[in-house]
C-alpha cells in the first residue's frame, strides 16, 4: 500500500507534457499557472519618490537648519524640482523627490517654524526615500513560469501596466456519485435513501480552488450503465471524480469498468484513514478518480490527493500543498491508530488547531473545519501544545 505522497506521485509521472495555453485578463487570473516567464517592463518604483508625507532634504545637511522651498510636491506632479544645500521641500506621499533630496522627514516629527525647520535626531538619513528601482529593475525575472497567481502576484503584474497573462489551460472535470441508494438534493427520499452529499461538497471544494467542474449525475449499480456513461464522459473530459464504487463491495464496479475501457491502474488504495480505498485509473493524459462513498474520506482525499495532481496537471510547478501548509499549536490530546497515515480534521484560530472526530462517514465536522492533519503512520499520541503541520481544507 502506498502514501499520499507516493500516489500524488505516480499519478503527476503519467501527465503528457503538451499543454495549451491561453490569455486571460488578470481579473480572471486568481488560481491559474502562467506558461511563460514574465520579466519586469519597467522600474518599481518607475521614479524616485517619497514614502510618506513630509519634508525633502539632502541628508548632507541634516544636522543644519533647513530653509523651506515653495511649492509643495503633490503626487502626480510632472514638474521639475530641485533644492539647494540646506534647503527643504513639503511633499506628499507618492510625490517625485526633487533634484538634489535623498532623505524625508515626517511632517509630525519636525518643528517647522519661520520658513525654516530641524530635523529631530530621531530621523534617520535616507528615511521615507523610495528610490527608483529598488524593488524592481526593469527587465528582471518576475515570475517563472508554472507559478500560480494569487492575489499579491496579480497586484505585482498589474503594478507594471500588465494586464492580462498567458496561463496554461485548466483541465476539463466532471463528477459521478454511484450507488442505487442516492436521491439528489432536490429528490424525495425515502428514509432508506441517502441525499448525494458528495457531488456537491466536492464541486465546491474544487471551485474554491480554481477549478471549474461539471456535476454528470448518480452512478446506478448496473455494470453495463457504469461502462457507458464513463465511456461517453472520458471522451468530453480530461479528468473524471466519482465517490462511491471504490470499495470491494459486490455492486463495486469501478476497478472492472475502467479496465473494460482500456485504463491502466495508477494506484489501487492509500495508506491513510479515512480513505484507504480510493483509486487513480489514466490512459492517454486523462485521469479517472474513484473516492470511497463516505462523505469525510471523499471530500478530504480529493483536498488532500486530487487536487496536488489538479495543479500539476494544470501546469504548476510548486507542490501545492506544500503551499497551504502553516504551522499550529494543538489544542488537546490526540490518540491515533498506528499502522498508516490519520488525517484528523479541525478548526485553526489564533495560532492553535482545534481537532475534531473525524469518522469517514460524518459530514458536521467537516463544517466546522477549516483545516486538517497529517500524522505519519507510526504516531500513536500527539500531545497537546505540540506544534503541528496543517492544511487549508
Amino acid at each position: 500500500m502506498i502514501g499520499i505522497n507516493e500516489a500524488i506521485d505516480l499519478a503527476t509521472a503519467r501527465i503528457t507534457s503538451s499543454k495549451q495555453s491561453e490569455k486571460v485578463p488578470l481579473p480572471s487570473a486568481l488560481g491559474r499557472i502562467l506558461s511563460s516567464d514574465i520579466s519586469a517592463l519597467k522600474n518599481l518604483p518607475c521614479f524616485d519618490n517619497s514614502a510618506l508625507d513630509g519634508y525633502a532634504y539632502a541628508a548632507d545637511f541634516k544636522d543644519e537648519k533647513l530653509k523651506i522651498v515653495e511649492p509643495t510636491i503633490f503626487a502626480g506632479d510632472e514638474k521639475f524640482y530641485e533644492i539647494k544645500a540646506a534647503q527643504a521641500q513639503k511633499i506628499m506621499t507618492g510625490a517625485p523627490m526633487p533634484a538634489g533630496a535623498d532623505s524625508v522627514a515626517r511632517l509630525e516629527d519636525v518643528d517647522a517654524q519661520g520658513g525654516t525647520l530641524k530635523i529631530p535626531a530621531s530621523v534617520h538619513a535616507h528615511d521615507g526615500f523610495r528610490k527608483k528601482g529598488e524593488e524592481v529593475r526593469a527587465g528582471e525575472l518576475l515570475l517563472r513560469r508554472g507559478e500560480i497567481l494569487n492575489p499579491a502576484k496579480i497586484m505585482l503584474l498589474a503594478a507594471q501596466g500588465i494586464y492580462e497573462a498567458s496561463v496554461y489551460t485548466r483541465p476539463k472535470i466532471a463528477l459521478f456519485s454511484s450507488g442505487n441508494e442516492l436521491k439528489e438534493p432536490w429528490q424525495s427520499a425515502s428514509e432508506r435513501e441517502i441525499y448525494n452529499a458528495n457531488s456537491s461538497g466536492i464541486a465546491a471544494l474544487l471551485q474554491k480552488y480554481g477549478f471549474e467542474n461539471e456535476y454528470l449525475g448518480i452512478l446506478k449499480d448496473d455494470f453495463s450503465a457504469v461502462c457507458e456513461a464513463l465511456d461517453a464522459a472520458t471522451r468530453k473530459f480530461d479528468v473524471l471524480i466519482t465517490s462511491g464504487g471504490a470499495s470491494a463491495g459486490e455492486a463495486d464496479f469501478m476497478q472492472s469498468a475502467m479496465s473494460e475501457l482500456g485504463f491502466l491502474q495508477v494506484f489501487d488504495h492509500i495508506d491513510i484513514k479515512p480513505g484507504r480505498p480510493s483509486k487513480c485509473f489514466a490512459k492517454d493524459g486523462k485521469f479517472v478518480f474513484a473516492m470511497a462513498g463516505n462523505p469525510m474520506a471523499a471530500f478530504v482525499l480529493t483536498r488532500a490527493v486530487i487536487l496536488p495532481i489538479l495543479f500539476k496537471l494544470s501546469g504548476a510547478s510548486e507542490a501545492f500543498s506544500a503551499e497551504a501548509a502553516i504551522y499550529a499549536k494543538l489544542a488537546s490530546d490526540l490518540k491515533l491508530k498506528s499502522g498508516r497515515v490519520n488525517l484528523t480534521v479541525g478548526a485553526y484560530e489564533g495560532g492553535v488547531f482545534t481537532p475534531m472526530p473525524s469518522p469517514s462517514g460524518r459530514i458536521r465536522p467537516l463544517a466546522a473545519a477549516s483545516h486538517f492533519f497529517l500524522a505519519d503512520p507510526e504516531c500513536d499520541k500527539v500531545r497537546a501544545g505540540e506544534i503541528v503541520k496543517i492544511y487549508e481544507i
